[in-house]
């Protein structure tokens, strides 16, 4: 259901209904009474809302269940950050990371696994 759908996509993000509406260029009130399945946006603005959250206006539609991403590596890749612990710790670690430091821990990182070059 739509409006299930962007709430959830609204606060994983973080966001309050009002820093929603900012970014669509609509009201707060008109973002509560979509999650409150009251009304629907309009097709232009559902288009921003997808591509907003990088998702298909499908996906927000109910109509296609393949999670938030379109690129099948990149949801498998999401799914990995947020099942695999260890590799949470890693990508928040090298968010902020110099490139440097990153290529090393990559080095590294192969060759404890044994895929030296």
């Amino acid at each position: 259901m739509f409006s299930n759908t962007l709430k959830k996509l609204r606060t994983d993000k973080g966001l309050t209904q009002s820093e929603l509406a900012q970014h669509l260029s609509v009201t707060q009130q008109a973002v509560g009474r979509w999650e409150k399945s009251q009304t629907s946006p309009d097709y232009e603005t559902l288009k921003k809302i997808a591509s907003f959250f990088n998702v298909t206006t499908d996906y927000l539609l109910g109509k296609e269940n393949t999670g938030y991403y379109h690129d099948p590596e990149v949801a498998e890749l999401a799914e990995e950050l947020r099942t695999n612990p260890g590799m949470k710790v890693l990508f928040d670690a090298s968010k902020h990371a110099k490139q440097e430091d990153l290529q090393y821990a990559a080095d590294l990182l192969k060759r404890l696994k044994g895929d030296e070059e």
